[in-house]
C-alpha cells in the first residue's frame, strides 16, 4: 500500500534530505476493528513510529526539503509530526505542493520556510472526533482530547503567525480556506511563487465538499477536476443533438427512458411471478395427492391414527423394504375385511396385549 509519507537522503547533497508527505496523513495499514477485534485495511499507510526512524536514519543533514502535498488526517500524528522536525536541527523549507489541509497546516508550522503557489490552497479547522457507543464520561473525554489538540494547532499557527491562541482558535472553529496569497497575508507562508496548474486538486473534489469552501475556493477546484478528465472518447455524434432539440422532444426522450425502464421492471417481475406459480402448484399438488390418499385409507376403514403403518410400500408414511406391521388384537379387529386382507398380504403380525 502506498505511504503517505517518503524520506529520501539527496545523493547529490550528502547535508540535505527530501521529505514527502502525500495523500492522508497518520493511518495505519493494518488495525483491529473495534467491535469484532478482527484485523483489518484501515486505507492508511505507516505510523509515527516508521516516520520518526526514518527521519533519525538520515543522521546529521543540514537542510530537509518538506513537500505537501495533502488533505490532512490523523491529528495526533500531526502533532507529534510537527514536532520531530520542529525539534529537528536542520534547517526545513516546506513547499505546499498545490494545497495542505486541516493538520496537513500544522505539520507545514515547523518549518523555518514556508512555501506556496500564489493559487494553491490551505484550509485550517478544529480537531474532529468520531466514536461510537459512548457513554456519557467518553463524551466528556473525547471532548477535553478535542481542547487539547486545538489548543495545540492554535500554538503552531502563532508560533509561526503570531496573534493569540484565541484568534486562531476563532478562525479554525469557522474553517477557514485561504489561497496561498491569503495565507502569505495571515502570515502563515513566508514565500508566494508563481501559480501552478491545479489539476492535482480534482482528487478532493468530493473529500472536501463537506467543508464548503467558499465559491472562489470551490471554483479552483471544479476547474482543476476539468482540467484533469480525460478527453472524451471519439464516438460519433448522436443523431440528434440535445442542444437543437425542443422541449418537447426531451421530454419524449425522457418518457421513452422512462417508459423501457418500466417494461424492464415489469418483465422482470413477470418471471418472478411465473416462477412463484411454478412452485406453488408442485406444493399443491403434492398435497393434494396426501389427502386423495389418506381420504381412501379412512373410506377403507383405517383409521388415520394407523394410516401411516398400514398405507402400502411407496405410499404415504411408508418406505420401500420398511418390514411387516405389528399390531394388537384390538386395533387388527377394527380392520375391515379388505384392510385385514391388505394387512396379511404385507405379512403384518399380530401381537398380544
Amino acid at each position: 500500500m502506498k505511504r503517505w509519507y517518503k524520506v529520501t537522503a539527496l545523493a547529490d547533497s550528502p547535508k540535505a534530505a527530501e521529505v514527502r508527505l502525500m495523500g492522508v496523513i497518520g493511518y495505519e495499514s493494518r488495525g483491529r476493528d473495534w467491535y469484532t477485534g478482527e484485523e483489518i485495511s484501515t486505507g492508511g499507510a505507516g505510523t509515527i513510529k516508521e516516520f520518526t526512524k526514518a527521519i533519525e536514519d538520515l543522521g546529521d543533514v543540514a537542510e530537509i526539503n518538506l513537500l505537501i502535498t495533502s488533505e490532512g488526517g490523523d491529528v495526533s500524528t500531526g502533532i507529534a509530526i510537527h514536532n520531530v522536525l520542529a525539534r529537528h536541527s536542520a534547517r526545513i523549507v516546506c513547499t505546499i505542493d498545490g494545497y495542505a489541509y486541516s493538520i496537513a497546516t500544522v505539520i507545514a508550522m515547523a518549518a523555518d520556510e514556508i512555501r506556496i503557489a500564489g493559487n494553491g490552497l490551505m484550509m485550517i479547522h478544529d480537531a474532529e472526533y468520531s466514536g461510537y457507543y459512548m457513554d456519557r464520561k467518553s463524551l466528556q473525554d473525547a471532548l477535553a482530547t478535542l481542547d487539547a489538540m486545538n489548543q495545540s494547532m492554535a500554538a503552531a499557527y502563532r508560533g509561526k503567525a503570531g496573534g493569540t491562541d484565541e484568534e486562531w482558535l476563532a478562525r479554525m472553529e469557522q474553517t477557514v480556506w485561504l489561497t496561498g496569497k491569503q495565507a502569505a497575508e495571515l502570515g502563515l507562508v513566508d514565500v508566494v511563487t508563481d501559480d501552478v496548474a491545479m489539476t492535482a486538486l480534482a482528487p478532493l473534489k468530493q473529500t472536501t465538499a463537506r467543508y464548503a469552501p467558499p465559491p472562489e475556493i470551490a471554483a479552483l477546484i471544479d476547474n482543476a477536476a476539468t482540467a484533469s478528465a480525460p478527453p472524451a472518447p471519439p464516438y460519433p455524434p448522436p443523431t440528434a443533438p440535445t442542444d437543437d432539440m425542443t422541449k418537447e422532444e426531451i421530454q419524449s426522450l425522457i418518457s421513452e427512458g422512462v417508459t423501457t425502464q418500466i417494461t424492464a421492471l415489469k418483465t422482470e417481475h413477470a418471471q418472478e411471478v411465473e416462477q412463484l406459480k411454478t412452485e406453488l402448484t408442485a406444493t399443491i399438488t403434492a398435497q393434494a395427492a396426501k389427502i386423495k390418499t389418506l381420504a381412501d385409507l379412512q373410506k377403507h376403514g383405517i383409521a388415520t391414527a394407523t394410516a401411516a403403518a398400514l398405507a402400502p410400500v411407496g405410499g404415504v408414511g411408508s418406505t420401500a423394504g420398511a418390514g411387516p406391521t405389528a399390531l394388537n388384537k384390538a386395533e387388527y379387529d377394527q380392520l375391515s375385511p379388505r384392510a385385514k386382507a391388505s394387512f396379511h398380504k404385507e405379512r403384518g403380525q399380530i401381537i398380544d396385549g
